[in-house]
């Protein structure tokens, strides 16, 4: 029951709670008014109220077809529970946002971009080691602010395209030390080598390798281009760095890469580059900068290859090397489930814009490694 009073010639509500002071408040489920919080609460304690708009619980089919008005066209059980859904989605956004403000807050705590090291205070007796970030499962080794390497690095998660994408440098190697280099701003991860091309880079392959004659002339459209490099035998290679190295010195140590099949993402996990990857493209190996050798990674990394059957004789002098071998170390293997590869997307999901940098990305999603 509602007691209704008069204060200043003014009609008045009472708390139905306590009942002594000017309701101020309205519950949003049962409609109960209060005065202050104490009350609102000992109101939910003593009737059993949520205070909840929406109630979650089993409502019969008969109620929900009983809640129609007379033209059958709107039903209030029906509405209630539309707002409470949009209202849960919402709720949902603003903990997404939250939570990226809040973890790029902490990350910049930590981690000064423009500065490009650690927030360290600094000392003349003391100096900087180097920075090394894991990005999306690749070692990344930050040179300090001010380097052109460092201002060149636009690798960022992009909101617009809901991944990350990095910047690269393309290489292009001609005979006769001819050298040609490109820096792209939005490789995308889930794209293969091939695929993230772009329009200069491909212009200056046909010049060095003469696919500009017949085979070329007048491609327009990306996936054209792409079929055409897919077709010419080229090898894509990245620099080879020791794993988890903190050494911040280049590397003139190539691995042959795969760059039709495999996405960026996963042609750089689990490797190192210094602030963003450089991908170099030859005819020939001998075409590569002087200085520069062609490795095999499992080789630089000490693993084994395995040895194919044979014949009888070679199977007896197998056996007596790996029980020489059976005292050593077994080889550890991580007890995590292997992730799923990166799906590759299709040359129509990607554009010509791919030069440009005229883009807002989101958070970076790096984490630090001391």
């Amino acid at each position: 029951m509602v007691l209704v009073g008069r204060r200043d010639d003014k009609t008045m509500v009472v708390c139905e709670v306590c009942q002594q002071v000017e309701s101020r408040y309205k519950c949003p489920r049962c409609g109960k008014r209060s005065c202050s919080l104490d009350c609102s609460k000992r109101h939910k304690v003593e009737s059993g109220c949520s205070g909840q708009v929406h109630d979650p619980g089993y409502i019969p089919s008969e109620v929900i077809k009983g809640a129609d008005d007379e033209k059958k066209e709107s039903n209030v059980l029906v509405q209630r529970d539309y707002n409470y859904l949009v209202q849960m989605r919402r709720a949902v956004e603003v903990k997404l946002t939250d939570g990226k403000r809040k973890n790029g807050r902490i990350l910049r705590e930590a981690y000064d971009p423009k500065r490009q090291r650690l927030n360290v205070a600094d000392s003349a007796d003391t100096v900087p080691e180097p920075t090394r970030l894991i990005r999306r499962g690749v070692s990344c080794l930050m040179l300090p602010r001010g380097m052109q390497r460092s201002s060149q690095n636009k690798s960022k998660w992009d909101n617009s395209l809901n991944q990350f994408t990095w910047t690269v440098e393309w290489i292009v190697c001609g005979a006769d030390n001819e050298k040609f280099t490109h820096l792209t701003h939005r490789a995308k991860e889930n794209e293969t080598i091939v695929d993230g091309l772009s329009k200069a880079v491909f212009n200056k392959i046909c010049e060095f390798y003469g696919l500009s004659s017949e085979e070329s002339a007048g491609v327009e459209k990306k996936e054209e281009r792409t079929e055409i490099i897919k077709n010419s035998e080229l090898s894509f290679y990245i620099k080879w760095f020791p794993r988890d190295t903190m050494t911040m010195c280049d590397s003139k140590e190539l691995i042959k890469v795969d760059a039709i099949d495999t996405p960026l993402g996963e042609t750089l996990k689990d490797r190192t580059v210094i602030e963003f990857p450089t991908i170099y493209i030859s005819k020939k190996e001998e075409y590569l900068p002087n200085g520069f050798t062609v490795v095999d990674e499992d080789v630089k990394n000490g693993k084994k290859k395995a040895v194919p059957d044979s014949d009888s004789d070679s199977d007896s002098d197998s056996s007596s090397e790996s029980e020489s071998d059976s005292d050593s170390e077994p080889e550890e293997q991580s007890s995590k489930p292997a992730e799923a590869p990166i799906k590759p997307s299709t040359a129509s999901d990607s554009s010509d814009d791919d030069d440009e940098d005229g883009y807002n990305p989101g958070v970076s999603l790096d984490f630090l490694m001391s």
